[in-house]
């Protein structure tokens, strides 16, 4: 059964906090390598990374607002040429997903990949957000202004942009994976939840990276439940304006 944790954030550095776990799952050979989604120079958007050194973590971002392409097939080539290396792959749950899909046909080995899920918000296309960049608005005050829509459930983008359709209409916001970073319910500002699997639980508190306790918010399923509900009419409305089109 999986167990249940806090990761404290300090001084609203929520990126940050995310940041050094994931850094300590590398520090401490929990993993060999780590697939992350990491900023351009420019800014304005987001590259899939491979990481081995835990000292070029500078950039990497877990709450990256774009999909410039399906880690799911990514991952893929990684799991099956990575010649017996333990890599953690941070993941969308519609990638994670796809990766499960992927696994029944023998095109992703799970053996050496760990799963780092997020609770996901939505995201921008590439072009929308690089947009909104240029336009000034900064990368980590954009992202600080979603997550506070998912304390409370009330995601939604600036004005003037939407996140993808595909996005809007997403009933499976929570992701399911190894290891499952928890933002909808919380004041992510001070704490990040985290669920840990049977698979890498114990090797996680006796490398001293985490200890367990806690439960998360009493809130949480409701808000998860209201966000799904909300992206269910969407779907529903999509639907319709279709069916009323053919």
């Amino acid at each position: 059964m999986a167990k249940q944790t806090v990761l404290k954030v300090s001084e609203g550095k929520t990126e940050e906090a995310i940041k050094g776990f994931l850094k300590s799952l590398l520090e401490k050979g929990v993993i060999e390598a780590l697939l992350i989604p990491k900023r351009l120079p420019s800014g304005d958007g987001f590259a899939q990374t491979l990481i081995h050194d835990p000292e070029k973590m500078d950039g990497a971002c877990a709450l990256s607002l774009t999909m410039p392409v399906q880690s799911a097939r990514v991952a893929s080539h990684l799991s099956i040429k990575n010649l017996n290396k333990k890599v953690a792959a941070v993941l969308k749950a519609c990638e994670i997903r796809a990766i499960v899909e992927l696994a029944k046909f023998l095109q992703v080995k799970l053996d050496n990949l760990i799963l780092i899920g997020v609770d996901c918000p939505g995201t921008f296309e590439v072009s929308d957000y690089s947009k909104m960049i240029q336009e000034g608005r900064e990368g980590e005050k954009l992202t600080g202004e979603i997550l506070k829509g998912m304390e409370r459930g009330e995601v939604a983008p600036p004005q003037g942009y939407v996140f993808r359709p595909a996005c809007e209409m997403c009933e499976y916001p929570v992701p399911k994976a190894d290891i499952h970073i928890k933002l909808f319910g919380y004041k992510t500002d001070e704490e990040v939840g985290l669920e840990i699997g049977e698979k890498l639980e114990k090797e996680l508190e006796e490398k001293g990276i985490l200890s367990f306790s806690g439960n998360e918010p009493s809130s949480r399923k409701e808000i998860v439940d209201k966000v799904v509900t909300e992206r269910a009419k969407k779907r529903d409305a999509a639907f319709q304006e279709f069916s009323g089109e053919v």
